[in-house]
This record gives structure tokens, C-alpha cells and sequence, in this order.
């Protein structure tokens, strides 16, 4: 029994793990992304995209 929940755990743990990953945007990403659709002259995208950085505490000057 105590096996079982253990295994239990460490699955729901690793599940756990795996979602916050996907949370995360690098510089590098969101650099690229608004600079894409800078060049597409997609400035509601720009917006969108800066402004969900920023939420993110991803912040940089240019």
C-alpha cells in the first residue's frame, strides 16, 4: 500500500513539473516572436505579446 502511494506521488509530482514547463517564455522566444511580428507589421500581435511578457516579468530595453 505504501508503495502505491508513493508511486502515486511522484506521478502526480512529475505531472506537476511538466505543466509549469510549458509556462515558461525564454527572452530569446518572446525577442523573436515580437520582432516577427514587428516585421509582419502586426502591431495588435505586438501589443499582445509584450504585454503577456511583461506579466511574465520579462522585460528588456532596446
Amino acid at each position: 500500500m505504501r508503495k502505491r502511494v508513493t508511486i502515486v506521488i511522484l506521478i502526480f509530482l512529475g505531472f506537476l513539473g511538466g505543466l509549469q514547463a510549458q509556462e515558461k517564455r525564454s527572452l530569446s522566444l518572446v525577442d523573436s516572436e515580437t520582432y516577427s511580428l514587428y516585421l509582419a507589421k502586426d502591431w495588435d500581435g505586438v501589443i499582445r505579446v509584450g504585454t503577456e511578457a511583461l506579466n511574465k516579468g520579462i522585460d528588456f530595453y532596446y
